[in-house]
C-alpha cells in the first residue's frame, strides 16, 4: 500500500499491530511502531491494544519470576518506560473520551505498575466526574487486578474481596467474577496475561472452601450457578485422590431442568444445561473407581446429548478397561451407541479394541477368556446396519483374532466369510484372504482352506502371475494339511505352486518358510525320511527353527518307537555333520 501511495487507514494499522502484539517479539512490535512514527500517531483503539498487550506481557513474565510453570512460549516484555509512555499518551486521549475498554486498560496498568489503591482512587475520580461509565466488565477488571496482586486463599477472603469490590463500585456481582474467584480458591493461577498455567493438585479442603464460597456468594447476590462456575468444582471433586463422585454429581442439580408438577400434568420449564463436559469428569472418576454400574447410570442420564465419535470411542476404551465381564462390556457399548456419533473409523477402532478384550464370561468364572466370536460379529452387524462398510483391515483384525483365540468356532469364521462375500463395496486383498485361510485353519476346517487355495490357483493360472497368492498362502495350506494328515492334498498344493512359479513372469513362492512348513507337514503325516531330506535340501538356508522342528518330530517318533534307535542316532549324526553351528541349540531335544 505504501509503494502504491495508498494512505493506510487506522483500522488496517490496528489490525496489523494487534496481530504483532499477540504473536511477535518486541523488536518486531517496535519496528511497526517506528514505521508509523511512534505511539503518538496511534488512535485510541491502537493505544488501547498496545497497553493491554504490554500489561499482559508484563504479567506473564512476573508469573515466571515467581516460579509459576507454563508450557506457553512467552513473548519478551517492553521496558517500563515504553509502558509508561503508552499509558500517558492514552490518558491524554481519555480526557476527551469515555471509552470503557480504554479506561479498563488504563486501570489495569495502574494496578500492575503502581497499586490497587491507586487504581481504585482513579476509578472513583473518573466515575464521579462522569469521564467513565462502568459496565458489566468493570467489576471483573478491577477484581482481576486485586487477585493478581493479592489472591484470596479461602472462602472468607474471597467473600470479603467480593463484598469490598461491589461496595466500592456499586456494581452488582456477576457469574464471571464469582466463577473467577471459585478458581482462585481452588488454587488455579488466575493472572492478568495470556499464559496458561497447570491445574492445581486437588486438595479436598480447598474444594470445600471453593464450594462454600460459591453457595454463599450466589445466595448473597441472587445468582443461579451456571456451567462455567460449576465445572471447576465438578472436576476438583472428581480429581481427588479418592474421587468424590457423589459431591460432583450433586452439583449437576443446578444444571438440570426445573420441573413443575401437579396431579394432572408435568411440564419442563427449561432445557437441561448439562453437556458432555459436565458428565465427562464423573465418568472418568467412575473409571478410576472401577464402578461400571455408576457409569452406566450416568450414561443413561445423558440421553439428551450427542457425543462426538472420538469421545464415544475414547469412553468405550476407558470403560472396557475396567469391565470384568463381557456382559458389562456389552452394556457399556449399547449405552454409548445410543448417544454416540459413529463413523466407519470409530467402529473400526472399537472392533480392534473388542478383539483384544480378555474378560470373564460370568462372575463365577475363575479365569478370563478371549472375547466370544459373537461380540465382534454384533459390532460388524451394527456397522452394516448403519450403512457403513468395514475395510479389509477391519475384517483382517477379526479373522486374525479367530486365528489365535482358543474359543474361536467354525460358525464365527463362516459368518465373517459370508459378510465379506456379501459386501459389494469390499475389494479383498491378499492379506485379508490369507487371514481368512488362517482362521479356517485354526478352527480345523481344512476343506475350506483348500477351497480358497484352489480359487487362488485358478486366478493365478488365468493371469499367468503370482499376484493372487504368496508364500504365506502356501504355508497356511501346508500347515492345514499337516494337522489333518492330508499329505496328498499338500503335495498337489506344492506342485501347483512350483508350476505357477515356473510360468510366472515375476515373483517367487518357494522360499525357506515354505520348506519349513513342508518339513513339518511331512513329519506330521509320518514321512520322517522325506522330511529329513527336505530339511537337508535347504543347505545354508536352514536355521534353528528348521532343525529344531525336524528334531522335535524325530525325537517324538523315537519315543513312540516308530523309528529305531539306530535311525535316531543316524539322523542326529547327519544333523551334527551338516549343521554343527546349530548343534548346541538342538542337542538336548530327546
Amino acid at each position: 500500500m505504501r509503494e502504491k501511495g495508498i494512505k493506510i487507514p487506522a483500522k488496517a494499522l490496528n489490525a496489523v499491530l494487534s496481530t504483532a502484539l499477540v504473536c511477535a517479539q518486541m523488536h518486531e512490535v517496535r519496528k511497526i511502531l517506528h514505521e508509523v512514527g511512534g505511539t503518538v500517531n496511534l488512535n485510541l483503539i491502537g493505544l488501547t491494544s498496545v497497553l493491554q498487550s504490554y500489561c499482559s506481557r508484563y504479567a506473564d513474565q512476573k508469573a515466571i519470576q515467581l516460579g509459576l510453570q507454563t508450557t506457553d512460549i512467552l513473548k519478551d516484555t517492553p521496558t517500563d518506560s515504553e509502558v509508561h509512555e503508552v499509558a500517558e499518551t492514552l490518558l491524554t486521549y481519555l480526557q476527551q473520551s469515555n471509552d470503557t475498554v480504554a479506561w479498563h486498560a488504563y486501570f489495569t496498568y495502574l494496578g500492575l505498575f503502581q497499586s490497587t489503591e491507586t487504581m481504585m482512587n482513579c476509578y472513583h475520580s473518573v466515575n464521579a466526574s462522569g469521564q467513565f461509565s462502568p459496565d458489566s466488565w468493570t467489576l471483573a477488571t478491577l477484581t482481576l487486578v486485586h487477585i493478581h496482586n493479592d489472591a484470596p486463599a479461602d472462602c472468607d477472603e474471597a467473600l470479603a474481596l467480593l463484598a469490598k469490590m461491589t461496595a466500592a463500585t456499586s456494581l452488582r456481582s456477576n457469574r464471571f467474577v464469582i466463577g473467577t474467584l471459585i478458581q482462585v480458591v481452588l488454587g488455579y493461577t488466575i493472572r492478568i496475561g495470556n499464559a496458561k498455567f497447570a491445574r492445581p493438585s486437588c486438595d479436598p479442603s480447598k474444594t470445600i472452601e471453593a464450594q462454600t464460597f460459591m453457595e454463599e456468594a450466589c445466595d448473597n447476590y441472587g445468582i443461579v450457578p451456571d456451567k462455567a462456575m460449576l465445572q471447576p468444582l465438578i472436576e476438583a471433586h472428581c480429581n481427588e485422590f479418592v474421587p468424590n463422585v457423589d459431591a460432583a454429581y450433586d452439583l449437576l442439580r443446578y444444571l438440570r431442568p426445573n420441573v413443575k408438577r401437579s396431579l394432572f400434568w408435568q411440564k419442563k420449564t427449561s432445557a437441561p444445561q448439562t453437556d458432555f463436559g459436565s458428565y465427562h469428569p464423573l465418568l472418568i472418576a467412575c473409571v478410576r473407581l472401577r464402578d461400571v454400574g455408576r457409569a452406566l447410570e450416568l450414561i443413561k442420564e445423558m440421553q439428551h446429548l450427542q457425543l462426538p465419535s472420538q469421545s464415544t470411542a475414547s469412553l468405550i476404551m476407558q470403560l472396557w478397561g475396567v469391565c470384568t465381564t463381557y456382559t458389562e462390556a456389552w452394556d457399556v457399548y449399547k449405552s454409548l451407541r445410543q448417544i454416540g456419533t459413529w463413523t466407519t473409523a470409530s467402529y473400526s477402532h472399537i472392533i480392534v479394541l473388542c478383539c483384544r478384550l480378555k474378560l470373564y464370561n460370568s462372575t463365577e468364572d475363575e479365569n478370563p477368556s478371549p472375547v466370544p466370536a459373537s461380540f465382534p460379529l454384533r459390532l460388524l452387524g451394527d456397522m452394516r446396519n448403519e450403512r457403513m462398510h468395514p475395510s479389509t483391515d477391519t475384517y483382517t483384525v477379526i479373522l486374525n483374532h479367530y486365528a489365535k483365540a482358543p474359543n474361536a468356532t467354525l460358525s464365527g469364521v463362516q459368518a465373517t466369510h459370508e459378510l465379506i462375500k456379501k459386501d459389494i463395496h469390499l475389494e479383498p486383498d491378499l492379506i485379508l484372504i490369507n487371514a481368512l485361510m488362517n482362521a479356517y485353519n485354526h478352527v480345523d476346517a481344512p476343506a475350506q482352506v483348500l477351497g480358497i487355495w484352489d480359487s487362488l490357483v485358478v486366478l493365478c493360472n488365468n493371469t499367468k502371475s503370482l499376484d493372487f497368492l504368496d508364500d504365506v498362502s502356501l504355508v497356511i495350506v501346508l500347515d492345514a494339511c499337516g494337522h489333518a494328515k492330508l499329505l496328498s492334498a499338500a503335495r498337489r498344493a506344492l506342485d501347483s505352486a512350483q508350476q505357477l512359479e515356473k510360468r510366472a513372469r515375476h515373483g517367487k513362492i518357494l522360499g525357506k518358510n515354505v520348506i519349513d512348513a513342508w518339513v513339518e507337514c511331512l513329519a506330521r503325516c509320518g514321512e520322517l525320511s522325506e522330511a529329513v531330506e527336505a530339511a537337508f535340501s535347504l543347505q545354508e538356508l536352514a536355521d534353528k527353527k528348521t532343525v529344531e522342528t525336524l528334531m522335535r518330530f524325530v525325537a517324538s517318533a523315537h519315543v513312540r518307537k516308530t523309528i529305531s534307535t539306530k535311525q535316531w542316532e543316524s539322523i542326529r549324526g547327519r544333523v551334527l555333520a551338516r549343521y554343527p553351528h546349530l548343534w548346541d541349540e538342538v542337542a538336548n531335544i530327546i
